[in-house]
């Protein structure tokens, strides 16, 4: 059991070590990859940086559980009787909080967006499949959910704009809920880097 332990903790500091460079990496190049994509279309541009944000997280992941976890498994002796050290210590200590950073900016937005959905469906009336309009003041359109995405428009945004443009608005709206940007945004919120 002690080995098992103590190689979640090799697993975390690996974690840590790699989002760390590849944090630092990433940081250095992305004006070079921001650059790069100006010439995108907008979801192509969209994809590839939101698959650079989150590459330094993957790799951890990557290198953390499916290198060094199983590698210390299969090569570090059962009977091997290590103290753990300081930067082992520090290095748990840093992927935890990471860990409950990333689990706590998800659920506390996942929580708001709940609480406001669901006063924006108290008083609002379908004005099609999935989607609501709300008496809200403010002018504004929006996604929430990810299983099954409502699309909110406000009262005062389909008063001011054209059969036309309301058309626009909701298709764009709806294109978020296609793409899955609110699971994207829940990635992006949980990436500790």
């Amino acid at each position: 059991m002690r080995l098992v332990a103590f190689s979640v903790v090799v697993a975390c500091a690996w974690f840590v070590a790699v989002n760390l460079v590849a944090s630092a990496v990433a940081w250095w190049l992305t004006p070079a990859v921001v650059s790069r994509t100006a010439g995108f279309d907008a979801a192509g541009r969209a994809s590839a940086l939101f698959a650079w944000r989150m590459w330094p997280s993957v790799l951890s992941l990557m290198v953390s559980i499916g290198v060094a976890w199983p590698s210390f498994l299969m090569h570090e002796s059962s009977s091997a009787d290590e103290p753990l050290t300081g930067w082992l210590i520090a290095a748990i200590a840093i992927a935890v909080a990471l860990l409950a950073m990333g689990v706590g900016a998800v659920w506390r937005a996942s929580r708001a967006a709940h609480v406001r959905a669901t006063r924006w469906k108290a008083g609002a009336r379908p004005v099609g499949p999935g989607t609501l309009l709300v008496a809200r003041d403010l002018a504004t359109a929006a996604v929430a959910g990810v299983w099954r995405p409502t699309v909110f428009v406000s009262r005062r945004l389909s008063d001011v704009l054209t059969p036309g443009e309301l058309r626009a608005v909701l298709a764009h709206e709806w294109a978020h809920a296609a793409a899955r940007d609110n699971v994207k945004r829940a990635l992006l919120l949980a990436a500790p880097d």
